[in-house]
């Protein structure tokens, strides 16, 4: 396959000299000097100058003659080359190598080599020397020797000497590596070491080794193969294929130019083909110099400047070689030295995006969609190729076939491209790779694509992340699209609240079907989400009631704990007026587990718990519901106990009645329920202890007193009365209780109390005791530390002074250390320091 990947333009129409019968026999570029070496002896410069055409914008260069000198008369000049280190040339002529000022053409006669029978030489592009001011340059002669030479500014030295089998007829150096060829057989030489390795052989009478880059040759090998070579003998490409009559070529990255008797051919080294093929009217010269291929015979030449990248790229996808394009693609990158400009990286992606959509006609997805989205693809164009995707679809001005065309008829195979263009779109989403002017567009696309290709499921995830939306009211060909449950997600996902929920009542209630509806569990998550105002949620209450209470219950819980716009809970707790065990599980939600103290919720609560224990008659049910009621009224203040109690006045629950009792302080009316009517003595001693437990010694005293008082009216409960009074818990008042006790117990049936009666009051008796004598060793110690104190009176006259301030003391108050130190009382600082010597005591004496 071809294209286009040189055009040639004049360069030098005709040599010109005033001689005749002359011929250009070889040349070198050295910036924007053209040198030409001739037949007779010549050397010529040329000035290059790159002029722009007003008329067709095109680049095209300049040749202006500067000067030429012959070298020597009549004798042909075999190879020339610029070394610009030094500002000189480099000649061959006639087996001698001579050096001219590149500049003035004048020889440079201190840097002359008289050696002759020179057979060809070559540059080295990287000095493997120590000075890196010389130029080195290898030789090699008709002695069966290479040499390396170092050529300075003022020196010419030889560095290297490699004898060899034969003479060779063409060589290359690349730094410490060189290549040549012998006799009958290509070879590498290690310049370093003077190892040689054999390459492959050649029958040629003109053979030519080409340096590619810096470690790799390429050799006009047999049977018209262009052979790779590294530096290590290896090669690592393909061979080129070119005519047998090759005789030179050129190297212009990612093209090789090979010129024989009849045509002028191109070769790309990324996948070795030909790609473009140009016909040679008897050209003898190709060389590539510092960027410029340069072509032609002995009395004119051309370049061939390469086709622009945008231009060649566009070729290969116009012919829909995009493997071809790429390759192109990624060469072109390696070469670019300055980083990719803004310019080209929105060529490339246009370029990648071509690919994608060839890639596409291919039938070949997965990679299309890669290459579409590496390639930022506009996504209006690629619609295009979906015309009943849209309504109103713009014609495609893309140079492939609809999809339609290209399924032609297959309906899987079109379900899985709208499957494929689905997922990029998605694809594109999360990458916020889309435009917000066809953002709703792309959305309304995945909708359609999903809902045709039965992809269900995955539109129905997208939906419920609220990842696709469309205008509402939703449009027609929507609607009928889509299944219920994709519908209702839809609706809910743009805002359609009321829609949402009662296409998802009527799939509850049967009256629409769909495989992929959850159930009514996405009605309970969609009550409950804060999105659904308090009003529209509260509209289907009454069907989940009488649905599914249970959910229901959860809607309300969650919803009466919103930061906004949230049920009110004594509202929602009417919503099961008819449910007292839901009412109750919702109040203790709120109540304990929400930790609300409103006081409204409290009595509501207090009043449902009471309702619950009267209508319950299994007592496993009750029990942690009257537990919950009693910490209630425990740990609350503010509940209206009296209306409490008179609700239980006519009731059995005669525990609850206790409580609220013990909460009022009226413990005996709650303790003569207990005694008196439940007849639990057990209970009795339960509620003495646990409503004595934060009182004081005194307050406990009277309850277990009230507890024994009316124990002792009723007969029948003197037993337990004994056993309250031998109880060691029970903190009764000796004396009272003594006063009490019938005496035909005697002292024998009391003997527990009365001992820890007598005990306890002994006891009493001597801490008593104990503190009067404290009382009396604490005020004889005093006594005698004020008597001591009064025992050492001074008299104070005008010629005292006080240690700290030094002046008279005015007020017969003052501070006297045990050392005699005497200060006013407002001068003291520390009662335990002398302020004059600096002394510690551990008491201070004060004098007045």
């Amino acid at each position: 396959m071809s294209i286009r990947a040189f055009d040639l333009h004049p360069l030098l129409s005709e040599v010109d000299i005033d001689l005749s019968n002359t011929q250009i026999c070889c040349l070198d570029v050295l910036e924007k000097s053209l040198f030409l070496g001739t037949n007779n002896g010549l050397v010529m410069h040329y000035f290059l100058d790159l002029v722009k055409d007003d008329y067709d914008d095109e680049e095209y260069i300049k040749c202006e003659r500067v000067n030429g000198r012959e070298i020597e008369q009549g004798k042909r000049i075999s190879q020339l080359h610029c070394a610009s280190i030094i500002g000189s040339l480099l000649l061959l002529v006639d087996g001698a190598l001579i050096i001219v000022n590149s500049a003035t053409i004048g020889l440079v006669s201190h840097l002359s080599y008289k050696q002759k029978n020179i057979v060809c030489l070559s540059v080295n592009p990287a000095i493997i020397g120590k000075n890196p001011l010389n130029v080195e340059v290898c030789i090699a002669n008709r002695k069966k020797q290479i040499l390396l030479l170092a050529i300075g500014e003022d020196k010419l030295s030889v560095l290297r000497q490699v004898n060899v089998n034969s003479v060779p007829v063409a060589l290359s150096i690349n730094g410490p590596s060189l290549c040549y060829a012998g006799g009958e057989m290509y070879k590498i030489v290690d310049l370093n070491s003077g190892s040689q390795i054999d390459l492959l052989p050649h029958n040629l009478q003109t053979p030519f080794i080409k340096r590619i880059n810096n470690e790799e040759f390429l050799l006009n090998g047999p049977e018209a193969l262009g052979i790779f070579v590294n530096c290590d003998g290896i090669s690592k490409r393909p061979p080129l294929t070119w005519s047998e009559t090759t005789f030179a070529v050129a190297y212009s990255h990612p093209y090789i130019l090979a010129l024989d008797e009849e045509f002028l051919t191109v070769h790309s080294v990324l996948d070795q083909l030909q790609k473009q093929t140009i016909p040679s009217p008897r050209w003898s010269i190709l060389g590539d110099f510092e960027g410029n291929i340069i072509v032609g015979t002995s009395l004119d030449l051309l370049r061939a400047a390469p086709t622009s990248f945008e231009r060649q790229l566009n070729g290969l996808l116009d012919e829909k070689r995009e493997e071809e394009a790429l390759k192109l693609i990624a060469s072109h990158l390696e070469e670019l030295d300055t980083g990719v400009t803004d310019a080209f990286f929105r060529m490339r992606e246009r370029a990648i995006s071509k690919v994608g959509l060839i890639k596409l006609e291919k039938k070949q997805l997965a990679e299309a969609f890669d290459y579409l989205f590496e390639g930022n693809v506009d996504l209006r164009l690629l619609l295009t190729l979906w015309p009943k995707l849209l309504d109103e679809a713009p014609p495609s001005n893309l140079k492939i076939k609809p999809v339609e065309e290209i399924v032609d008829g297959d309906d899987e195979l079109l379900n899985d491209f709208d499957k494929s263009l689905a997922e990029f779109l998605i694809r594109r989403k999360k990458c916020d790779a889309v435009e917000s002017t066809i953002s709703r567009l792309v959305d309304e696309c995945i909708i359609r694509l999903l809902a045709r290709s039965d992809n269900v499921t995955r539109l129905n995830c997208l939906l419920s992340d609220n990842k696709l939306t469309c205008p509402y009211p939703i449009p027609s060909y929507i609607l009928s699209a889509l299944p219920p449950h994709s519908l209702a997600l839809l609706h809910y996902s743009c805002g359609g609240y009321r829609s949402a929920l009662d296409i998802w009542k009527d799939l509850v209630e049967e009256k629409m079907t769909d495989a992929f509806f959850p159930g009514i569990q996405i009605v309970v998550e969609t009550l409950s989400s804060n999105k659904i105002p308090a009003e529209l949620a509260s509209h289907y209450f009454k069907w989940l009631l009488d649905l599914d209470p249970l959910a229901l219950l959860q809607i309300l819980k969650i919803r009466s704990s919103l930061s906004e716009d949230a049920i009110s809970p004594i509202e929602a707790a009417e919503v099961f007026r008819e449910h007292l065990d839901l009412r109750l599980d919702f109040l203790d939600f709120i109540v304990n587990e929400r930790q609300n103290s409103d006081v409204g919720l409290s009595e509501m609560y207090a009043y449902t718990c009471i309702d619950y224990l009267l209508s319950e008659t299994n007592e496993a049910c009750r029990i942690p519901v009257r537990d919950k009621f009693n910490d209630l009224i425990a740990q609350t203040d503010k509940l209206p106990f009296d209306n409490l109690l008179m609700y239980l006045s006519n009731s059995q629950l005669h525990k609850e009645k206790c409580q609220i009792l013990a909460k009022l302080g009226q413990h005996n009316e709650a303790l003569r329920i207990i005694v008196e009517t439940m007849n639990d003595l057990a209970y009795a001693f339960y509620y003495c202890k646990t409503h004595t437990q934060s009182l004081s010694p005194s307050e406990s005293t009277k309850i277990y007193d009230l507890l024994l008082e009316i124990l002792l009216e009723s007969k029948k409960n003197e037993r337990f009365a004994l056993e309250l009074i031998n109880n060691n818990q029970c903190s009764l008042n000796p004396s009272l209780t003594v006063s009490r006790l019938p005496l035909k117990w005697g002292v024998t049936a009391t003997a527990p109390f009365l001992t820890s009666a007598l005990a306890h009051n002994s006891i009493k008796w001597r801490i008593s005791a104990l503190k009067r004598q404290l009382a009396k060793v604490v005020f004889t110690k005093v006594q005698g530390e004020y008597q001591q104190a009064q025992s050492g009176l001074l008299t104070l006259d005008e010629s005292r002074m006080c240690a700290i301030c030094h002046r008279s003391f005015f007020e017969p108050s003052f501070a006297v250390y045990p050392n005699g130190t005497i200060v006013h009382v407002s001068c003291m600082k520390d009662a335990t320091v002398c302020p004059k010597t600096g002394s510690m005591f551990h008491a201070l004496n004060s004098v007045t």
